[in-house]
């Protein structure tokens, strides 16, 4: 019985029995841990989505560039995480729905143009809606849980995209929305962060029943927040999960100067070990849910920044986890912002200055290491 049921249960029996007074009463957790069942030893495989042994690759660029995607193929990548994104950071934008709309309407006409690439050089794309209607609250609250009106635009964006994308051989799956963060309830008659993700999937489900979709946890679609994710009652469904911890190692000099001694890899962050074994503790939540439910797991997201030290290794024993456990991955990202680029030096540390490498970087050999094991078949 979850805590909302007994507690109930307990106010109808004291009613039951005469008059109920309370004095000091809590409200039940924003964020309660769901209870899991165990695993099934003789349970069938889960739904994958696909029929390949591994989807590694990327993710999109800014621009849609013919180049960039004959470069990944050459890479042997097979897979794209294409972000439709904007404002990014910005509190309160993206209010404004007929000025969102025309934004959405000209991102998917590039879209469009980079579906028709990618079957053309055999990568399997996932349209990941980065910027939801209404945009984020200063606390990063995505506002669709606080609003019913930008949460309700969220799926019929969802339905227009289900339309003009069903049935495309090049789109492997629907990624309803990037990093939800909800730190504020949801009104009464509004949808929390997992529920509105489940109203978006189910009005997809009602016009293309086939293409995966896929569902997220709040915290940024963090590790922890899988503890506190329940299974949803939706087919064709593949959670992700993105991975940038520990955050002071992955994120150093991203916001404010490179602490001195910069923090390394493998190594101390402040009095905490960070290693191979300390990333399986991390992803243990991920893990335990993956084997409690029988479900796929997709990492969206995974990088460190180029000048960390030790940021190969770093990519490298995340990897040899996502393989172990059988997840699908794409990096974050390719020729995007050149912070994240494994094509720019890994110094000087400047977030303004950027020199790309004459040859392939310590992190570029990780992952076309990765690549090179890709199957690619025709799209």
């Amino acid at each position: 019985m979850n805590q909302l049921a007994s507690v109930a249960l307990t106010v109808l029996w004291l009613g039951w029995l005469g008059t109920v007074s309370f004095g000091d009463v809590q409200r039940l957790p924003l964020k309660m841990e769901p209870v899991w069942p165990e695993p099934r030893a003789d349970a069938p495989g889960p739904f994958r989505g696909h029929d390949l042994p591994r989807l590694r690759g990327v993710m999109s660029p800014n621009q849609c560039r013919e180049e960039d995607f004959a470069e990944l193929a050459r890479w042997n990548v097979n897979c794209m995480r294409w972000q439709l994104c904007r404002n990014w950071g910005v509190a309160n934008s993206d209010q404004d729905l007929a000025e969102y709309d025309r934004w959405l309407d000209g991102r998917l006409a590039v879209l469009d143009k980079a579906l028709v690439l990618a079957k053309r050089h055999g990568i399997r794309m996932v349209i990941d809606l980065h910027s939801p209607p209404g945009g984020r609250l200063p606390d990063d609250t995505m506002t669709m849980t606080q609003v019913s009106a930008f949460q309700d635009h969220f799926v019929e964006v969802w339905e227009r995209m289900a339309t003009r994308y069903k049935g495309n051989p090049a789109v492997w799956a629907y990624d309803l929305i990037n990093e939800p963060v909800q730190h504020q309830p949801s009104p009464v008659g509004v949808a929390d962060w997992l529920g509105m993700q489940v109203r978006a999937a189910k009005a997809v489900r009602e016009i293309d029943a086939l293409t995966p979709i896929m569902i997220t946890t709040d915290d940024w679609s963090s590790p922890t927040g899988f503890a506190r994710l329940a299974e949803v009652d939706v087919p064709r469904v593949i959670y992700q999960v993105h991975m940038y911890e520990p955050h002071g190692y992955t994120h150093q000099g991203v916001k404010g100067p490179v602490p001195n001694p910069a923090p390394a890899y493998p190594g101390m962050l402040g009095n905490k070990r960070v290693d191979k074994e300390a990333l399986r503790r991390i992803l243990q939540p991920v893990r335990d849910f993956q084997r409690a439910h029988n479900v796929h797991i997709y990492v969206g997201e995974f990088s460190a920044i180029r000048w960390a030290p030790g940021a190969d290794r770093y990519l490298a024993d995340c990897i040899d986890l996502f393989e172990e456990y059988d997840w699908d991955w794409t990096y974050h990202a390719f020729r995007e912002w050149p912070g994240w680029s494994i094509e720019h030096l890994e110094l000087p540390v400047d977030k303004n200055h950027h020199e790309k490498a004459a040859t392939d970087t310590a992190r570029a050999r990780v992952l076309k290491g990765w690549w090179a094991k890709n199957n690619r078949t025709p799209v």
